[in-house]
């Protein structure tokens, strides 16, 4: 059974195996690596590997992991910022970051990305929806004229989910049809209009 870190070198064994788990990822592909592949780019043996992780599988989920604390991260930097914006500013401040997450460390973690995408998206999305919903509360109460909306959960789930799916498509596609910008600019008019239309029954019906 590998055994669970707990020494400063094993701790530095453990990351120098996700780093190279990344690096085999961009090189050879999420099915192409091997755990050959990557005790290789760790300048580790096999068996080293194995006294760490039980097989490839689990380093890929170690790397998920390290990329869904890098989002947490960066959600709770922006987060107190974003909640004190307007709705375009506080859209493109958050698909802004992503993208700057995503392109850092030359795109360490687009290949894992678009590997996870094509299969099982849900720990990412579920992470990432949690996340922005708690922001989305932030949000409410700097904007406290949003808190009359009728359905506000409702509404929350599909602005967030919409955002997290689009974005997420367009980083991980290597030729996405269109600019990243020209995606947030239409983020940014589908929530104003949505919200702006909300706005306007809830007032005519009141």
């Amino acid at each position: 059974m590998p055994r669970k870190p707990r020494q400063a070198r094993s701790l530095a064994t453990v990351d120098a195996i996700i780093d190279a788990g990344f690096l085999c990822v961009r090189r050879h592909g999420l099915q192409g690596a091997t755990t050959n592949h990557i005790a290789a780019a760790a300048g580790l043996s096999t068996g080293s590997v194995y006294e760490y992780f039980a097989n490839k599988e689990a380093i890929y989920a170690a790397m998920v992991q390290r990329f869904l604390a890098d989002v947490e991260k960066l959600v709770l930097r922006l987060g107190p910022d974003v909640a004190r914006m307007d709705i375009p500013d506080a859209i493109r401040t958050l698909a802004f970051g992503f993208h700057e997450l995503l392109a850092g460390n030359n795109g360490r973690y687009l290949p894992l990305l678009r590997g996870i995408l094509l299969a099982d998206t849900r720990e990412v999305e579920d992470l990432v929806s949690k996340l922005l919903t708690n922001l989305v509360l932030q949000y409410l109460l700097n904007h406290p004229q949003y808190m009359r909306l009728g359905n506000l959960q409702t509404r929350a789930y599909i602005i967030i989910n919409s955002g997290i799916f689009n974005v997420l498509r367009h980083l991980s596609a290597e030729n996405p049809p269109m600019p990243f910008s020209e995606l947030v600019d239409g983020l940014v008019e589908f929530v104003t209009f949505y919200v702006a239309q909300a706005v306007l029954v809830e007032g005519g019906s009141t």
